[in-house]
C-alpha cells in the first residue's frame, strides 16, 4: 500500500552464490518499481548478467522509474555488460551515476543520460570497454554540478578536461 511506497522507493539487487537460479525478469523489476508508486530513487544491481539486465530490462526500468536520482550497476566476473537503450526512451535526471568493471554504456546512450542529467554531482565510470575513452569524450556534456568524477579504463589513459566551481575530487585509473 502507500504507506509502504518509501520503503520500495531505494531497491539494491545483489546475488551471492548459492542465490536464485535463474534470472530476475523485467516483469519482476516492474513488480517492485509499482510498490514504490514508480517512484524509486536509487536503484543498485550487483552481479548484474544474473539480473537479467540487458538493454530492454534497463530501458523499461528508466521508462518508467522518471523519479531516479541514482544508478549503480556493476559486472560481475564474467562476460561484460554492454548497455544502449534506444533513444525513443525518456532518461531520467541523476545526480550520481556508476557503472562497474563488467558494464560498458555505448557513448551515444552514456551522452544522452549525461545530457538528461544536468544536474549530476558523481560520475564514476570503471570500464570503456575495448573502444578508446576519446569515444567518449567527444560531445561530452557542461556538467556544472559535478563534484566526484571517477574514470578507469584498461585500454589507454584516459584524456580528461574538467573544469568547474562544484569539483571537488577526479580519480582516473589505468591499468593494462
Amino acid at each position: 500500500g502507500k504507506e509502504a511506497q518509501d520503503f520500495w522507493r531505494v531497491q539494491h539487487y545483489q546475488w551471492e552464490a548459492g542465490g536464485p537460479k535463474h534470472k530476475v525478469s523485467p516483469k519482476s523489476f516492474m513488480r517492485y518499481a509499482f510498490f514504490a508508486g514508480h517512484q524509486v530513487t536509487s536503484l543498485t544491481i550487483d552481479n548484474c548478467k544474473y539480473f537479467g539486465l540487458n538493454n530492454y530490462t534497463l530501458g523499461v526500468v528508466l521508462a518508467r522509474c522518471k523519479q531516479l536520482k541514482h544508478l549503480k550497476i556493476r559486472g560481475g566476473r564474467t562476460a561484460s555488460t554492454v548497455l544502449d537503450v534506444s533513444s525513443s526512451i525518456p532518461l531520467p535526471a541523476l545526480e550520481t551515476l556508476y557503472t562497474g568493471l563488467g558494464v560498458i554504456m555505448v557513448p551515444t546512450f552514456l551522452h544522452r543520460l549525461l545530457h538528461a542529467s544536468p544536474r549530476i554531482e558523481e560520475l564514476s565510470i570503471f570500464d570503456f570497454g575495448s573502444e578508446s575513452p576519446m569515444m567518449y569524450h567527444n560531445g561530452w556534456p557542461v556538467l556544472h554540478k559535478l563534484k566526484t568524477i571517477r574514470l578507469a579504463n584498461n585500454v589507454e589513459s584516459t584524456p580528461v578536461n574538467v573544469v568547474g566551481p562544484a569539483m571537488k575530487k577526479i580519480c582516473l585509473f589505468y591499468q593494462k
